[in-house]
């Protein structure tokens, strides 16, 4: 395949919610229409793989998966203090369920845009407020209960 699959953060990083990053090895000698055409290929094996893996989880731990994905969507919508990595992880269930069609009425686009705001420096950016303030889980958790209430159907 040519490619690595790191951490959220590349190099180094810890796997936080089951997001990863996929990197290029090989570039050298290789044209940008190549890479693009190669990098078009992995996507869309990695989409289907993933795709895949989904169906079978729910065929096999039908009760399990569904769990997993409400307890998540619940803590979203109720918590009071969420840590970066909980946030993420707790993302990454509803995330699950809502590929599998068991949660409705909220948008892949309401997903990513609480992946993206919840992370430390965006979040501290969007509230004013500076990346190591002690209040910033208080302040996640308050953002993803307001995007939840405003976005979700």
């Amino acid at each position: 395949m040519g490619l690595t699959f790191r951490g959220l953060y590349g190099e180094g990083s810890e796997v936080v919610g089951n997001f990863f990053q996929l990197s290029n090895q090989t570039t050298l000698g290789k044209s940008e229409d190549e890479l693009l055409d190669h990098l078009g290929k992995i996507v869309r094996q990695v989409i289907e793989y993933e795709e895949l893996a989904r169906e079978k989880l729910l065929q096999t731990a039908p009760t399990e998966v569904a769990d997993k994905t409400w307890r998540a969507y619940g803590l979203l919508k109720h918590a009071r203090s969420l840590s970066f990595e909980e946030t993420m992880n707790l993302l990454s269930g509803v995330r699950l369920g809502a590929g599998l069609n068991l949660i409705t009425g909220l948008s892949v686009y309401t997903l990513n845009k609480l992946l993206i705001f919840t992370q430390p420096a965006h979040l501290a950016a969007l509230e004013g407020r500076q990346t190591g303030d002690p209040e910033l889980p208080t302040a996640r958790a308050t953002y993803v209960r307001r995007v939840l209430e405003t976005e979700a159907v």
